[in-house]
């Protein structure tokens, strides 16, 4: 399902009028301009979003301050390169939950001290977070806080995501528009593509 996805995208890409564009880069309205347009990542976008990879991601959190509606929520997301995620997303839900047990733990060292900060705090520096072995289960997977934009999902569902990556371009990873998913990911999605039993609670209720 993630090959043809990507080799939809690309079709479609090329084709995309600028305002299309503006809206998959979330440059589609002035707050969203506001936000990133002093950061490298912002000016990258449209490099990542043309030759980047649609990849799968797995949301387990979210945070937006109680101001639901008002601003696109920030959400921790795991993703990897390796090709067993690409197969087996529901892999990342293991992860997940040795992050939330790892959140909770209290004695830590310094190291561990500095990723529960990132995991915790929606301010915190969190691109392209590379977990240590003991939790992602000794392969390479990546944690990044990214924002939500609220337009982008008429039903957006915690779990198994995808998103835009390409590291080379960008430390930035996007997430991709319902628009233009597969109807078959589209369908799996809104079935049973989305779990997360487990929360840190910072604002969201899980369902």
């Amino acid at each position: 399902m993630l090959q043809e996805q990507n080799k939809q995208w690309q079709q479609k890409v090329a084709s995309l009028s600028k305002e299309e564009m503006a809206f998959v880069s979330v440059k589609d309205t002035w707050r969203h301009k506001r936000i990133g347009i002093f950061t490298k990542e912002y000016h990258s976008r449209g490099e990542l979003i043309r030759h980047g990879e649609i990849v799968y991601g797995y949301v387990f959190q979210d945070w937006s301050n109680d101001l639901k509606g008002e601003m696109d929520p920030l959400t921790w997301v795991l993703f990897s390169p390796e090709a067993k995620y690409r197969k087996d997303p529901t892999k990342f839900q293991k992860i997940a939950g040795n992050l939330l047990s790892f959140c909770r733990k209290e004695n830590v060292n310094g190291k561990e001290k500095r990723l529960q900060k990132q995991i915790k705090e929606p301010l915190s520096e969190a691109a392209y977070v590379l977990l240590p072995p003991s939790l992602a289960e000794n392969d390479v997977v990546y944690l990044s806080i990214e924002p939500r934009p609220l337009s982008f999902f008429s039903d957006f569902r915690f779990g198994i995501n995808l998103f835009f990556m390409a590291r080379t371009i960008s430390k930035e990873i996007l997430y991709f528009p319902e628009r233009y998913w597969t109807p078959t990911l589209l369908e799996a999605y809104r079935s049973s593509f989305s779990s997360c039993k487990e929360s840190l609670s910072l604002s969201a209720d899980l369902s």
